[in-house]
């Protein structure tokens, strides 16, 4: 199913513009989540409040858009609400403020001709796909801890595997956001074991175009690692893209020079915006 190529958008978004300027890059988040997701509840206008007054030159809102129905977020999408209000804070912060619309997606094989039809039906800046359920548990402590770590892994890889081979999304979201998850639960060098598998997923989603997200918050692990990102990169990654996956103004507090850093420890120099689907890749 994952290879049958439902809801791809025309190759043209794959082309890239490479920009010739070489100042320095204002602040970018492209993940981040308002009351349009069902698990937050920040304004619109006071995030584009705090990110003009943070510096930002660009901001990315990636709503949750969920096709299982044992995720609280089932149904809770507004396409046409959210359009609406992308467009207001377009037009309300213009000249101050680039904003993009984009979504999340939760991804599960089982829901990939769910997601092509929605896909097929909608016009986004950029989407993400992401995965954070393990056949039917979420990816907390509860979830991981309803089944062996090596289970979960594998799951998680297959998952991310057939989302890798789906051809409808532009971004892989927080690649081992089981590690986040697992992170105080299970000794370090048990979860530090399934690294080259992730590092294996990071090469194959740059051979199949995909770009990889840095997600970096102030407090939590970064994703994902360095040897994931290196990987990326060695296997001719065209690009990435960053962000915190905010879901409050608490956790949109900045932290730009941390993720700039950790970025340039990985190696990559450049990152990917969005317009119409279309990429454009800036120098750091």
């Amino acid at each position: 199913m994952a290879g049958g190529g439902k809801g791809r958008k025309p190759v043209a978004f794959l082309r890239r513009e490479r920009t010739k300027r070489r100042r320095a890059l204002a602040p970018v988040d492209y993940h981040i989540h308002t009351a349009f997701s069902a698990d937050s509840e920040m304004e619109p206008l006071a995030l584009c409040e705090r990110a003009v007054a943070l510096g930002y030159g660009e901001t990315g809102f990636a709503e949750h858009v969920d096709f299982f129905p044992g995720d609280r977020g089932f149904g809770y999408f507004d396409a046409r609400a959210y359009g609406k209000a992308v467009a207001e804070m377009q037009a309300r912060f213009a000249g101050r403020l680039t904003i993009r619309k984009g979504v999340e997606v939760d991804f599960q094989e089982r829901c990939l001709d769910d997601i092509a039809r929605f896909l097929s039906g909608e016009e986004f800046d950029f989407v993400i796909g992401a995965v954070h359920w393990l056949d039917g548990c979420f990816i907390d402590e509860a979830g991981l801890t309803a089944r062996p770590l090596e289970e979960a892994y594998r799951i998680y890889e297959r998952e991310t595997r057939a989302l890798v081979g789906a051809g409808m999304f532009d971004i892989l979201g927080h690649l081992d956001y089981i590690r986040r998850r697992a992170v105080g639960h299970y000794d370090p060098a048990r979860v530090e074991a399934f690294a080259p598998m992730m590092a294996h997923l990071a090469a194959e989603a740059a051979r199949a175009g995909l770009l990889l997200e840095v997600n970096v918050q102030r407090g939590r692990l970064p994703l994902p690692t360095v040897e994931s990102l290196r990987a990326y990169l060695g296997a001719g990654g065209q690009g990435v893209t960053v962000g915190t996956d905010s879901h409050s103004l608490e956790q949109f507090a900045g932290g730009w020079e941390r993720t700039r850093a950790y970025l340039e420890e990985a190696g990559v120099r450049e990152v990917t915006l969005f317009r119409g689907r279309r990429r454009r890749v800036v120098a750091l």
